[in-house]
């Protein structure tokens, strides 16, 4: 019996590019630190002038003229940069989905883990081996010469993919219930909002009480847990690397009360704000 899923039949894909954009950007003498949030695509970002430092949750990243990152979907960092006299720089957007994921309702597989999450927030370092430089070059000036244009930068944009998968380091992510993901990729992006149950079964077109089972079964957290473990984060962030009060930050990410924020904060990681502070300020390792 020939296999119709998905309405590919026999060929059954492994992975779908659901979607694929290409930009530049330059800014003159200009110095920005972004939100520290879930990014919603995955990226390569070619700085063409300029510095960056990202700021990830357990390192720091430098990059200058030359150099490509590739960033994954879901990664949570703060950015800054600097160039003088401007800051230039290409990016690749897109998103994978992998058969698996939207079969798991039907075929009963447990989980999966999606291709852009497989791999970690990193410096691509050997840029000679796979010609990263002349495929973004590629991919950006083609990106906006209509249909036949987009088609050329797509090819390129599947070669610099071919190219760099085999040296792109893999970072251990603990596989997801398919079903939950709109859910969990809605949080990353969204932890300051104080979302209710409810509206997020409604993302995955769940019911309310099967949500709540597959994420605690796929997540070993709750969704109100799991968005206090991403404040939590965050807040590591703010405290080292802003002047915001303590009130300000609690507020920022949405905790209806100091208490309720010290009180999370101290859970995920082991020191009250206050303290987790002053151990930055006095070079403290903890």
């Amino acid at each position: 019996m020939e296999d119709s899923s998905f309405g590919f039949g026999y060929m059954n894909p492994q992975l779908y590019l659901a979607c694929f954009s290409a930009r530049s950007y330059t800014m003159q003498n200009f110095s920005t630190t972004p939100c520290w949030t879930g990014k919603i695509y995955s990226s390569f970002c070619q700085i063409l002038s300029g510095r960056v430092e990202f700021q990830l949750n357990d390192r720091t990243l430098s990059g200058t003229a030359g150099d490509i990152f590739y960033m994954p979907e879901g990664a949570q960092y703060c950015s800054r940069w600097t160039g003088s006299p401007e800051i230039k720089f290409i990016g690749t957007y897109s998103r994978f989905f992998a058969t698996n994921e939207i079969g798991t309702l039907y075929n009963g597989q447990p989980s999966v883990v999606p291709l852009d999450r497989q791999f970690a927030f990193q410096k691509i370092e050997d840029l000679g081996q796979f010609r990263a430089l002349d495929d973004m070059s590629d991919i950006l000036q083609n990106y906006y010469k209509g249909t036949e244009g987009q088609l050329l930068a797509l090819s390129r944009f599947y070669r610099l993919m071919a190219r760099a998968f085999p040296l792109l380091e893999r970072q251990k992510v603990h596989p997801i219930i398919a079903a939950i993901m709109p859910a969990v990729s809605y949080l990353e992006r969204n932890f300051m909002k104080n979302d209710p149950i409810p509206v997020l079964a409604g993302f995955c077109h769940l019911s309310e009480s099967r949500f709540y089972h597959l994420f605690q079964q796929s997540m070993n957290c709750t969704p109100v847990e799991f968005r206090n473990q991403l404040r939590a984060g965050y807040a590591r962030q703010l405290l080292s690397g802003s002047e915001l009060s303590l009130e300000e930050i609690g507020a920022q990410l949405g905790f209806e009360s100091q208490e309720y924020f010290r009180r999370i904060f101290k859970r995920y990681n082991g020191l009250s704000p206050s303290q987790y502070r002053k151990s930055k300020e006095t070079d403290v390792s903890i």
